[in-house]
């Protein structure tokens, strides 16, 4: 089990569904599906009941999100008691005029930093 595991099991929770949580979150919708199907067969659970209207926890989904809501809090916690101004990245975009390069740029500003993953 991974952090990004459980962010994206928030993710799709808060958004409903897989590619809406993939939008929100710029990965691909097939990503996050694998994420999570990992996540389901390593803990031998069902986290989502998958629908065409989207998703809806199970019972030990609902389980698991509230553990996975604690433990990034925990790791919220830990990056604000032990960063320091070293630590802020800065960086700037150079990009032609396009629009979804000012959507990505204006959602990654709203985006809380516990969701944003640079590889």
């Amino acid at each position: 089990m991974t952090l990004q595991q459980l962010r994206y099991v928030v993710a799709v929770h808060e958004a409903g569904s897989f590619s809406a949580a993939s939008e929100k979150l710029y990965v691909s919708q097939p990503s996050i599906s694998t994420m999570i199907a990992d996540l389901e067969s390593e803990l031998d659970i069902t986290i989502f009941n998958r629908s065409k209207k989207g998703v809806s926890l199970t019972e030990d989904g609902n389980a698991l999100l509230q553990y996975a809501y604690a433990m990034l809090h925990l790791e919220d916690g830990i990056f604000e008691n032990f960063k320091t101004d070293e630590d802020i990245i800065a960086f700037s975009v150079s990009s032609q005029h396009y629009t979804f390069a000012i959507d990505a740029f204006l959602h990654l500003e709203q985006v809380d930093r516990l969701h944003l993953i640079i590889q």
